[in-house]
């Protein structure tokens, strides 16, 4: 690497101006463009050996060039991701504790609901064995009319 960039400061002519807040393929294909734009103005200015050096060195810094930005935008790219990576567990964190909370909420509605529906089956269930006793005792009181209502018939029947 150090031979290509001895080479490029010795015989590169060319500069290259490239806006970082392009894309990274409009970045390349702006260097790309500069690069063949100006050796060709120097194909027609030179033919000799030193021109294709001058080419050859303009294509090598042009390759450099695009390392160097592809390698910041590697950089860019990583701590973007790190950032969204630390957002998003910020996040879920908080999504987390959101669901718990709630949770908590609604199992304390529940449990709330359920104990109100427990108190009032209890009391339906009270209710239930008051009736059932009161039914049996009305059996018995008609089972015992029943019987008064025979004796007398029989007594009726007797005295006629």
């Amino acid at each position: 690497m150090e031979f290509a960039q001895t080479y490029i400061n010795k015989y590169a002519s060319a500069t290259f101006n490239v806006n970082s807040s392009d894309a990274l393929t409009h970045q390349f294909n702006d260097l790309f463009k500069q690069c063949q734009d100006h050796n060709e103005a120097l194909k027609s200015k030179k033919s000799s050996k030193k021109g294709k050096k001058e080419r050859l060195s303009n294509i090598l810094s042009m390759l450099c060039r695009m390392r160097e930005i592809a390698e910041q935008k590697e950089l860019q790219w990583y701590t973007e991701r790190a950032q969204i990576r630390e957002d998003l567990d910020k996040f879920e964190k908080s999504l987390t504790v959101a669901a718990a909370s709630s949770a908590e909420c609604e199992c304390e509605e529940l449990r709330e609901e359920v104990e109100r529906l427990t108190d009032v089956n209890c009391e339906l269930e009270e209710k239930i064995d008051r009736w059932q006793e009161i039914c049996v005792i009305r059996e018995q009181q008609i089972s015992s009319l029943e019987s008064k209502e025979v004796c007398n018939e029989e007594q009726i029947v007797s005295l006629t």
